[in-house]
């Protein structure tokens, strides 16, 4: 797999664009609108290994992680696999009293959730059907 270290010291968007996971177009883009630095030769972008770090640079800037208004942790796993066999990050004793917590809430919006709608005569009026978690 291409990371942004294994970069030539001029790379094209297409190697650019692999590294990042993205398409070469959205790369064009980018440095076409000068958000990526570029040099531009022969009328093909070519992009140093130092601006690409910097753009990420930059991304991570603009992306804020904010925090459940619930107050839930983040989830316990990244996706990465375990020599572990046999774990899961699923369901665990201190979950249960989440889930209950949000059977309790939907409980209340759904007893709170009237009609709020006019139904026209000879239509059928909205209502709310309940979902249940075993």
């Amino acid at each position: 797999m291409t990371t942004p270290a294994d970069l030539p010291p001029l790379a094209t968007p297409a190697e650019v664009a692999r590294a990042l996971r993205c398409s070469p177009r959205y790369i064009q883009q980018e440095c076409a609108a000068g958000r990526m630095k570029s040099r531009q030769i022969a009328g093909r972008y070519l992009i140093t290994a130092d601006d690409v770090a910097a753009y990420l640079d930059r991304q991570k800037v603009k992306v804020k992680v904010k925090p459940c208004p619930s107050g839930t942790p983040e989830p316990a796993s990244n996706g990465e696999t375990t020599d572990a066999s046999g774990k899961s990050s699923g369901t665990n004793g201190a979950g249960a009293g989440e889930s209950q917590r949000v059977l309790t809430i939907a409980d209340q919006l759904i007893a709170n959730s009237g009609n709020t709608s006019r139904a026209r005569p000879g239509q059928p009026t909205a209502r709310v059907i309940p979902m249940r978690c075993r």
